[in-house]
Formats: C-alpha cells, structure tokens, sequence
C-alpha cells in the first residue's frame, strides 16, 4: 500500500508545478527596442554663428510616443525631458491625410499669411529650465515628416522628420528679438501607435 502512495504524490505535484506563461502577439515584452534620434541646431544669421546639440535614445532619455485614440488625428511626439534636453516636438496628421498604410512623406508647409497648410503639423517646444519653456506652434515651421515602414500588426512605426522655423527670437534667452534659425531633424523606430 505503501507504493501507491509515491506515485499518486509524484502525479498530484506535477499538476502543481509552475507553469510558463505564454506572451501574446504584440505584448509590451515581445516588442522590439525604441530607437530615437534628434539634431538640434540654432543659426544666428546676424553673428553668423551658431549652436548644436544632439540626442540618441541608447545615450540620452528620449522618450518617443505615437496615438490615435481618437481615431481623428494621429499624433506623435518626441522629448527630451529637462534638465538633461530642452526639446518636445508634436506631429499632428488629421485623419483625411494620412495615407493608406501610413508609409510615405507627409510635408510640413505653413504660413501665417494666407494660411497654406501642409499634411501634417508640428509644435515644438524650447524648456528653458523646469518651469518654462517658449513654443513655436504650427504656423512656423516648413519640413516634412516620413514614414518608412509601419507594422498593423503591433502597430509599430519608424520614419524620420525635419522640419525648420524663422524666429525673430532666440528661444534660449527669451524674447531678445536676435533673428535665429531652428533646424530640427531626426529619426525613430518602433514607435508603437497606442
């Protein structure tokens, strides 16, 4: 009687164990790494001078972002937060402009006079320290932003983008009226369209 025992104890245990679990399709842990770039510069055409700076995600803390909640407009967004960045972009493409399959040039064409707009828009954002910052909001900037591939299935972007502004300040000291070029450009992968 003794040896019934053992094998019904090695059965009972085996169905205990700890079993694997499975990862689904496009589960955060199954996803490939986000890579991210910036290029920043700024151009002091009455100086001729200028100053740059540079961000790579496997460095620096870029965070990268990409919605479409709403299903009206896809939004994508890249940051450096502060202190270690002062830069936040925003992409917006309404829906009636996105392409199907979304891989392709979207341009970045304002002007405050006569309103001509591009497909897609872009904010961005100078911090100047913790609490404030200067933004250029759409209306400034000339560019494009391209998709060069997308996944449906895990909803996963890559691209690039560059895009310029004419201000008639420079937004590292506020508003000093010193004219300065913004040259921005970039690139990102693996963003996931949440």
């Amino acid at each position: 009687m003794k040896f019934f025992y053992l094998p019904l104890f090695i059965v009972v245990i085996s169905f205990c164990s700890c079993r694997k679990d499975v990862q689904k399709p496009g589960s955060v842990s199954n996803l490939p790494d986000e890579t991210a770039t910036l290029l920043r510069k700024f151009t002091y055409p009455a100086s001729n001078t200028a100053d740059s700076v540079s961000f790579v995600l496997s460095r620096d803390s870029i965070k990268i972002s990409g919605s479409n909640n709403t299903g009206k407009q896809l939004i994508l967004a890249v940051d450096i937060p502060y202190p270690q960045g002062n830069d936040y972009i925003k992409f917006t493409i309404n829906e009636g402009k996105l392409k199907p399959g979304l891989v392709g040039a979207y341009t970045i064409v304002s002007s405050p006079v006569g309103g001509l707009q591009g497909d897609a828009q872009v904010n961005y954002r100078y911090k100047k320290d913790t609490y404030s910052y200067v933004e250029f909001y759409p209306g400034n900037a000339d560019g494009v932003l391209q998709f060069t591939s997308y996944d449906p299935g895990q909803k996963l972007l890559a691209g690039t983008y560059s895009f310029h502004i004419n201000s008639l300040h420079n937004p590292k000291i506020g508003m000093n009226w010193v004219e300065t070029r913004i040259d921005v450009k970039g690139s990102f992968g693996n963003m996931q369209i949440k």
